[in-house]
């Protein structure tokens, strides 16, 4: 009975053993990986191309002489045509004297602008997508006053992934949706 008791010791104690090389062989292994993995890697970062000069950059903000204080946004989807129209009402304070509001505007057709309920002139920039607004008369927007920009837009929903757009699914029952 000694003896076994002895025996059961002994193999508790050589996998006790064994367990523990195991780990140290483990560690030194998964150090040296490391090692050489970070003498044979190299990070090489790609140069940063871009179409549009640096300085152009500036030329799609919006100037700081116009500040939005709220907006009102109707739009009117026709689902069946991937048509919609829209509306919007912007209430602007003007921080200083300007010749125009500019505002961004992507792939719309405005049809009319009013400011203060006055038809306004209104040109587009579609190669920085804006929308400048300026009193018909040409007559300078005071500094400190405040506005009521509304825009009437249309535009196409269809085959875009950008502003407002259809997408669909199928549910359950395999119909489209």
């Amino acid at each position: 009975m000694n003896r076994g008791y002895e025996i059961y010791h002994l193999n508790e104690y050589v996998a006790t053993a064994a367990l523990g090389i195991s780990t140290i062989v483990l560690g030194v292994n998964n150090a040296d990986l490391k090692s050489q993995l970070s003498e044979t890697s190299t990070v090489t970062e790609a140069p940063v191309t871009t179409t549009v000069k640096p300085q152009d950059m500036s030329k799609y903000r919006l100037p700081t002489s116009a500040v939005p204080a709220s907006y009102d946004l109707y739009l009117y989807p026709d689902l069946k045509t991937g048509l919609f129209k829209g509306k919007v009402t912007a209430e602007t304070t003007l921080k200083e004297a300007t010749s125009s509001v500019v505002l961004h505007s992507n792939k719309l057709n405005v049809t009319d602008v009013t400011v203060d309920e006055e038809v306004a002139a209104f040109e587009t920039d579609d190669v920085y997508e804006l929308l400048i607004v300026r009193k018909r008369d040409g007559a300078q927007f005071s500094s400190g006053s405040k506005v009521t920009v509304t825009i009437n837009f249309e535009g196409d929903m269809k085959n875009r992934i950008v502003g407002l757009y259809t997408s669909s699914y199928t549910n359950e029952e395999g119909q489209k949706r």
